[in-house]
């Protein structure tokens, strides 16, 4: 099971790459806070995908799991991602933002970002190299520091 928090989706639809999403993870669970996020920043005149529009994602009821409320700086969507990550035992969140991804880790859940889906991309041959991706996604906007981006880099031999 795959949840989604927003910036994915935005980040890869804004250099033409939605489609790593489902080639790397199939079906993906999206709580209604996420798709109302991705919504008000389409009606805010944000390019953003519609996501109902998506065979593959399934959008699923907000939850507020007590100890996800608990972890600090969350907002609504990344509150009820991580909430719903934590009712399905095993899953694999999507996170970018640090305050998402901290709390995940705080609370042991498994979770990949979208830099992370590139790699996993390269790694099973969905792309032939990430690098021409990250800087895509860099170029629109996404924040990588070089540090990671050259670990990442390595991992798929590409440093």
């Amino acid at each position: 099971m795959v949840v989604a928090d927003s910036s994915p989706f935005i980040h890869l639809d804004r250099i033409g790459r939605l489609d790593l999403l489902f080639q790397v993870f199939g079906q993906i669970e999206v709580p209604q806070a996420i798709m109302d996020e991705v919504l008000a920043g389409g009606r805010h005149g944000a390019p953003v995908p519609d996501l109902a529009a998506l065979p593959w994602i399934t959008v699923v009821p907000n939850l507020a799991d007590p100890e996800v409320l608990l972890q600090p700086d969350l907002h609504a969507g990344e509150i009820a991602a991580l909430s719903v990550a934590r009712a399905r035992v095993g899953s694999l969140l999507i996170v970018d933002d640090l305050a998402g991804r901290n709390a995940a880790a705080k609370l042991g859940l498994r979770f990949i970002g979208t830099a992370g889906t590139v790699i996993r991309a390269k790694r099973t041959g969905i792309i032939a190299a990430a690098a021409p991706v990250l800087n895509e996604l860099a170029a629109h906007g996404f924040r990588l520091s070089i540090d990671i981006r050259l670990r990442l880099l390595e991992q798929v031999g590409e440093r």
